[in-house]
């Protein structure tokens, strides 16, 4: 965990609070994203980061010293956590201390928890208007959401390009960014134009890769069947 090992539970609670009630939306988007990639089938590939010093077994195979990542006990430990509002509220006080320690892991393991934030429709439609991407063509394809950072706009000239996933990769995305697994045993779809990340300039297109995680967060407030455009 990034947060310091002397710190007591009960500070590392407070620092959680804290987080939640400044940034909910960034910290709801974390704890939806690891709570998909720890129950999905692909969850040793998908839940890269993993706190295995939080959850952990010995790996017989490896050797008496090593670790192996524990993701029953994550798992449950998931499935133990209130809402981001509620944790404003001080629920993790209900809670046990594995489930207040991963709260702290993955508010803190991240750099993003308070960049993230609702951004106003009309801050990107001027955007994607330009490439024809606005309004969608389809109902379906609106947001519900749109997430933004806290980054300064480039000034770079520049054009705006759609990245459709799997609602359980969320969790590596944030944390990883999108990395190019063409030619290995990670790769999901197609390479007809060689290897490397895709991206469309055309919404629709970028839409149509995506599909919710099969295991959603019940207590997230992005519902049960979110998908993420990036």
């Amino acid at each position: 965990p990034e947060f310091p090992p002397e710190m007591s539970l009960a500070e590392v609670r407070a620092r959680v609070e804290d987080v939640c009630r400044k940034h909910p939306v960034g910290s709801d988007l974390l704890f939806c994203a690891f709570y998909s990639a720890i129950n999905s089938h692909r969850k040793a590939s998908v839940c890269t980061p993993f706190p295995t010093d939080l959850f952990w077994q010995p790996d017989s195979y490896l050797g008496a010293e090593a670790r192996a990542k524990d993701f029953e006990e994550a798992r449950a430990r998931m499935d133990e956590m209130p809402s981001v509002r509620d944790i404003a509220n001080g629920a993790l006080a209900h809670v046990s201390h594995g489930t207040i320690k991963l709260a702290g892991w993955i508010t803190e393991s991240s750099n993003l928890t308070g960049k993230l934030r609702i951004a106003p429709e009309s801050e990107v439609a001027s955007l994607l208007a330009k490439e024809g991407n606005w309004p969608p063509a389809r109902p379906e394809q609106h947001p519900n959401f749109i997430i933004g950072t806290s980054s300064e706009p480039s000034t770079e000239a520049e054009r705006i390009a759609f990245h459709g996933s799997a609602g359980e990769n969320l969790h590596s995305i944030l944390r990883c960014g999108l990395l190019n697994l063409s030619g290995t045993t990670l790769q999901r779809n197609g390479s007809a134009f060689g290897q490397g990340i895709y991206l469309s300039t055309a919404l629709g297109v970028g839409y149509n890769f995506c599909s919710p995680a099969k295991h959603a967060w019940p207590n997230s407030q992005f519902g049960p069947c979110a998908s993420f455009l990036f």
